[in-house]
């Protein structure tokens, strides 16, 4: 084992002896929003339900105090002030390896939900989101989860190494997925689908329908639910099959 090994050893087990203490939570009385922006390094959840309410959840008080959230133009916006990161930055390899990643969580339940952007390394988990539309875009090493998703359209973008998923249904739907982002919409069953995939992205999807799609520069599509419609084209590299 060579010394930064051990020492990094040293310190992950380090930050792991200092997250057992007791988590700390927060609620915010906030104006009512129908988005979300998800900041750089936040796990956050949502749930559809009648009662409004915003918690988040941190394993450490500064943490909590260190969390912005606001409502702009019926958006919640959710982030770290600058601070925070730039003390991390600040402390390199080391402060990574003390600090670990930021350890906060926010659950977030609305009525209703029509669009969310999920910025870099950021995670979203979403259940029940329902309604006539959602837009949803992922940046830079993002995650989403979207279960039991119903809506007339979908649109949805992921990049540079994003990823999402879905389940659910929806009347039509509108991906675009590049620069090594993947997207599992084969269990979302919509009647048509618009896709595109560049660079490196991958993507499958359940048309029932119509597929349009345009694969190029190594993406890759994959379409399932036997469409009738058909028109696709790829270039440089691109690929696009059918699945049974």
């Amino acid at each position: 084992m060579t010394r930064l090994t051990a020492l990094a050893l040293a310190f992950a087990g380090m930050a792991g002896s200092a997250n057992t203490s007791a988590a700390q939570e927060r609620s915010y009385d906030l104006p009512a929003f129908h988005a979300v922006e998800i900041g750089t390094g936040i796990r956050a959840s949502i749930e559809i339900s009648e009662n409004r309410s915003v918690v988040a959840t941190a394993s450490r008080q500064e943490l909590l105090d260190d969390v912005t959230m606001d409502v702009e133009n019926g958006t919640l916006k959710i982030r770290f002030d600058s601070n925070l990161f730039d003390f991390i930055l600040k402390g390199g390899i080391v402060g990574a390896l003390i600090n670990g990643r930021p350890d906060l969580t926010v659950a977030i339940s609305a009525p209703r939900i029509e669009a969310v952007t999920v910025r870099s390394g950021a995670v979203l988990a979403a259940d029940g989101v329902s309604g006539d539309r959602l837009a949803a875009r992922f940046e830079s090493g993002a995650e989403g989860t979207f279960t039991n998703l119903a809506v007339g359209e979908l649109s949805a973008r992921a990049e540079s190494g994003a990823r999402v998923s879905a389940t659910g249904s929806c009347a039509q739907m509108a991906v675009d997925v590049a620069s090594g982002g993947t997207a599992d919409l084969s269990r979302m069953a919509c009647a048509t689908a618009d896709i595109t995939a560049e660079t490196g992205a991958r993507i499958s999807v359940l048309a029932r329908e119509t597929i349009t799609g345009h694969a190029s520069l190594g993406g890759r599509i994959i379409v399932y639910g036997d469409p009738d419609e058909r028109t696709v084209d790829t270039s440089l590299g691109g690929t696009v099959s059918f699945e049974d």
